[in-house]
């Protein structure tokens, strides 16, 4: 039952998210379907399809990629993004696309280190129980 119930929340954030994505302009979808790394030609109707068909694999980057990871950096100014960087102490220099994958990089590295740590932690904790 849990496993349907799931399913039907997930069917339920899936109609949400096509509802939200028609009230999209096709220059916004295109911004989009750019930032995916996915072709940017066709009508609103084949760039939604496109969206839909993709928006899977792209939740499931932002699921791994932890909590920080999930900003919409998309729609950050050049300037800021600069500014993020240089406060982690990345290199600051390049064009908008790479500063973000820098950025994206960077922040999946900390997920990742993250979620490292909290399963060693884990495995620690249970550890000492059993002992």
């Amino acid at each position: 039952l849990r496993k349907e119930g799931a399913n039907i929340a997930l069917e339920d954030a899936s109609a949400e998210d096509n509802d939200a994505l028609r009230l999209l302009t096709a220059v916004q979808l295109r911004e989009r379907l750019r930032n995916l790394r996915l072709s940017v030609s066709g009508y609103k109707g084949e760039l939604l399809q496109r969206l839909r068909d993709n928006s899977s694999s792209e939740a499931e980057d932002a699921e791994v990629a932890g909590g920080s990871a999930k900003e919409d950096l998309h729609g950050s100014v050049k300037l800021d993004l600069k500014q993020r960087l240089k406060e982690l102490g990345l290199p600051t220099s390049g064009y908008k696309g790479e500063l973000l994958q820098r950025l994206h990089s960077h922040l999946e590295e900390v997920a990742a280190e993250r979620a490292a740590a909290a399963e060693a932690e884990k495995a620690a904790t249970a550890a000492a129980e059993a002992a």
